[in-house]
C-alpha cells in the first residue's frame, strides 16, 4: 500500500532459514523497495542501516 502511494519501502531480510534453502524474496515484493538490507546479526544490521541512513536522506 505505501508503494503504491509513492512512499519509499524499505526492507529487512533477517530469516535465516530461506537462506538455507536458497530461497530469496519474491520480485512482488523486493521490486517496491529502494533498499533491502539483509543481515542476519542483528547488530551488524543496526550499524548498516546507521550507516546507510548516514549517507542517504530519506
Amino acid at each position: 500500500m505505501a508503494y503504491g502511494i509513492g512512499k519509499r519501502c524499505y526492507g529487512f531480510k533477517t530469516d535465516t532459514h530461506s537462506v538455507e534453502l536458497g530461497l530469496d524474496m519474491t520480485p512482488m515484493i523486493s521490486g517496491c523497495m529502494i533498499k533491502i538490507f539483509k543481515n542476519y546479526d542483528g547488530d551488524l544490521l543496526i550499524e548498516e542501516i546507521q550507516r546507510y541512513l548516514s549517507e542517504n536522506p530519506l
